[in-house]
This record gives structure tokens, C-alpha cells and sequence, in this order.
């Protein structure tokens, strides 16, 4: 039962019921006891407050949707529809080729004019995964195998793909309610996310990451110069500055006492299982990776910890 503390926070920020609280907390529990997803639907009045509500569909797996009146219902109705629609034909059931799952999702109106905004977007590397393949000329994935990984000894990383059971394959978790690892972990349904290609369709380990990041720092992979355009902040169209590259989120961080510049790469925490996090911090040649079979992990501070371990340590020998 979450601690009362936390339940009266959560009335007082939201302004809502004891009851209506509960009847959230509890609306989560049931959708993940049955492996479903909340899609809540409000009609906003004026004294509306869709906290609890925004709340639920993120943790269930849901979106929220808002609407002034209820003629405008049908719309969401038909939007929740074709999200669906869009999440169980990609996710569950591989399409096998990136340019197949592209299909899934071609004709979705776009979020906001290119360029003019930035958010994170799976479906976005699913596009470059098809123009990989397009480029190669051979299938995504043989061209990941025989240009990545097998000259990189990433001899642990492959499609993340019914077809290939690997029998070192990880049992994966998320949390049994809300996000929360306090509750116990429940499994995660089986699925064959290859379809999802760059998107996320692989499965790897922490040693086959940092050989990644190791080829990528060190000028094996790429030329610095490419490297240098792939981890320099994108820019609006307005001017302003993202925290984000070409694949690469980069963030100044305190290691030893020092700013140092990362370069690094977080999965979405969510109800897939399984997170990780890739840390470069190429001035100090660090490389971190660290992965957990559970989703919402916090790998990101654990691997910020070990980095500055190690940045402690060299520091130390070198006052010596």
C-alpha cells in the first residue's frame, strides 16, 4: 500500500479526492494485473485538474487525451484508435524489414513542422534504419553484423527477434505498479521487437556497448571529424540550442571536481523491460555502460557513479 505522505502530496498538488485518488492508484493496478494500457479521455471543465489522469496513461502505457466539449470526442476516439491500431501491429508481430514497419505509421500527421521542435521519436530511427537498408543495399540488420558488430567483437549483440532465442537471453521485468520498483516486478510480455530495428530492436551486453563506444571514442568506427558532427548539439529553426546530437545525448557533467563533457545514450523507461545507459566522456577516455533486465532502472546515476570512480581514481594515481 503506498505510504499516506505520499498520497496526500498527490491530493493537494491535483486538488482531488481521497476517493478520487485511490480509484486512480487502483485503475493502474488493474490495468497492469490484466497487461493493459489506460487511455484516459477527459472532457475539460473549469475547474478541471487532469493530473491523476495525465498521470495514469503514461504509467499504464496509455496516452492522455483532452478535449473543450464532447462533440469533439469522436476525433480522440478515432486518434486512440489508430494508436493502437499503430502499437500492436509494430511492437507485437515483427514485420521483419524497417521498411515494412515504416509502413505502419507513413501516413500519421506529423507532430509539429521539422525542425520547429525536438522530441524523442523511436519511430524516427525506424525511418533510418530504412534508409540504412536503402543505402546498403542488404537487409538492416546484416549490414549492423558484418559493419559494426563482427569488426567490433560485439560478438553478444543481436535482433532482439523471436526467431532467434538466444538461451543466455535475459527474463525481462517491469514494475507491478506505477512505474514504482517498490511493488515487485512482473514480466513482461513476450513480443518480437525486431521490427523496431534501430529503434530499439536489439539485444546486447554491457561489454558489447562500451567495445561500441570504445571504436566510437577512438576513432576505429568513424572518422573524429564524423563523430564531431554526430555529437554537437541540433539547433530549432528558431536558433535555439538542444541537449541532443545525431543519436547522442550530450550533457556537461562533474567528474574528479571537473566539468566534462558527455556523450551518451539512455533507453525509455517504460513498460518494455529492460534499460541501459552508454556514457562516453571522451576527454577523460571513459566509457560506461550498464544495463538492467527491469524497466524504469535508474541505469543513468549508476553509471554517472561508476564514471566517477574512475575519474577519482586516475586522478588520485596521477597526484602521486
Amino acid at each position: 500500500m503506498p505510504n499516506m505522505r505520499r498520497l496526500d502530496a498527490a491530493r493537494k498538488l491535483t486538488r482531488v479526492s481521497g476517493a478520487a485518488l485511490m480509484i486512480s492508484l487502483l485503475a493502474v493496478a488493474a490495468a497492469h494485473a490484466a497487461r493493459a494500457s489506460v487511455y484516459p479521455v477527459a472532457i475539460a471543465g473549469p475547474d478541471f485538474t487532469p493530473g491523476p489522469l495525465r498521470q495514469l496513461a503514461p504509467e499504464t502505457g496509455g496516452t492522455y487525451h483532452q478535449v473543450s466539449s464532447s462533440s469533439k470526442l469522436a476525433s480522440i476516439y478515432d486518434s486512440i484508435g489508430r494508436e493502437l491500431a499503430r502499437t500492436w501491429e509494430l511492437r507485437y508481430p515483427t514485420t521483419g524489414r524497417p521498411g515494412e514497419a515504416l509502413q505502419r505509421f507513413a501516413s500519421d500527421r506529423l507532430k509539429f513542422e521539422p525542425g520547429t521542435e525536438y522530441r524523442r521519436s523511436s519511430y524516427g530511427w525506424i525511418l533510418v534504419s530504412a534508409a540504412v537498408e536503402a543505402a546498403a543495399k542488404r537487409p538492416f540488420f546484416t549490414f549492423m553484423r558484418t559493419q559494426i558488430f563482427e569488426p567490433l567483437g560485439m560478438e553478444d549483440t543481436r535482433p532482439d527477434s523471436s526467431k532467434e532465442s538466444p538461451t543466455d537471453r535475459v527474463t525481462f521485468y517491469h514494475p507491478r505498479f506505477a512505474g514504482d520498483t517498490r511493488y515487485g516486478p512482473e514480466l513482461v510480455r513476450e513480443g518480437d521487437y525486431s521490427c523496431l530495428a534501430g529503434g530499439s530492436g536489439f539485444l546486447s551486453t554491457p561489454s558489447d556497448l562500451v567495445r561500441f563506444g570504445m571504436a566510437i571514442s577512438g576513432g576505429k568506427l568513424l572518422q573524429p571529424a564524423t563523430v564531431e558532427i554526430l555529437q554537437s548539439p541540433q539547433r530549432l529553426t528558431s536558433g535555439q540550442p538542444t541537449d541532443y546530437g545525431l543519436g547522442w545525448t550530450l550533457a556537461t557533467v562533474p567528474l574528479a571536481g571537473k566539468r566534462t563533457r558527455m556523450a551518451g545514450h539512455d533507453t525509455r523507461r517504460d513498460f518494455l523491460g529492460g534499460t541501459a545507459s552508454l556514457m562516453l566522456f571522451p576527454e577523460r577516455q571513459i566509457v560506461v555502460a550498464v544495463t538492467s533486465n527491469i524497466g524504469f532502472a535508474d541505469t543513468r546515476s549508476a553509471a554517472l557513479k561508476i564514471a566517477q570512480a574512475f575519474a577519482e581514481e586516475r586522478e588520485s594515481a596521477a597526484s602521486k
